[in-house]
């Protein structure tokens, strides 16, 4: 589970890395989950995973979100790069 400093709520962080490539952040949460959602603070969430897992990188990981319903299956899901 991700948090970023100063912003209430959590999600499940995978970063995938491969030298030489741009990492891949995919970040799920579910619906209705305490906190702010990945959709309302993506800024911050994205750029705590940037600053946090790879600082040393010219540019933001590719990011990937997806929000899961309370019964497990996908809602929505989006991503920016």
């Amino acid at each position: 589970m991700f948090t970023a400093l100063g912003l209430p709520g959590t999600f499940r962080l995978q970063l995938f890395t491969a030298e030489g490539t741009r990492p891949v952040a995919v970040a799920t949460q579910v619906s209705g989950a305490e906190g702010v959602s990945l959709m309302n603070g993506v800024e911050k969430f994205a750029g705590a995973v940037w600053e946090r897992h790879g600082p040393i990188q010219d540019q933001p990981p590719i990011w990937v979100e997806g929000r899961l319903r309370p019964q497990g299956s996908f809602d929505e899901t989006r991503s920016s790069g």
